[in-house]
């Protein structure tokens, strides 16, 4: 299947307070773009619901923004039982600071040197 993206999305951990409307609950960014973000969270979701996403990144002021949900699946750890949600969301009129956040994250990305990999065959 095609990527549908304009933008690359970037594996992260950074943690995250969702608002949704009357309802509040922690989540951590596992991915994030230019034009979107996914999350983890154990709040449901709905396709179409808007959201105010507050990015906490250690050493930076909050970053905020308003979302509106793409898709959500829920997920259930085989452990413990517990379900929670990935969500992927797309960010409406993104500010500097979630521009500027997403680019260091892709440019970051770009920056790690490739791994080689290397089969060895026993003689």
């Amino acid at each position: 299947m095609a990527e549908k993206r304009d933008s690359p999305r970037q594996k992260v951990r950074v943690h995250c307070e969702i608002n949704a409307g009357n309802r509040r609950g922690p989540g951590r960014v596992v991915d994030l773009s230019v034009g979107g973000l996914a999350v983890q969270t154990e709040l449901a979701l709905k396709k179409g619901a808007k959201l105010r996403v507050e990015l906490v990144v250690p050493g930076r002021d909050p970053v905020v923004v308003e979302a509106v949900v793409a898709n959500s699946r829920k997920l259930k750890n085989k452990v413990t039982g517990r379900s929670t949600r990935v969500a992927g969301l797309i960010v409406e009129n993104p500010g500097l600071g979630f521009l500027a956040l997403a680019q260091t994250h892709q440019t970051q990305a770009h920056a790690q040197p490739s791994v080689r990999r290397t089969s060895f065959v026993r003689r």
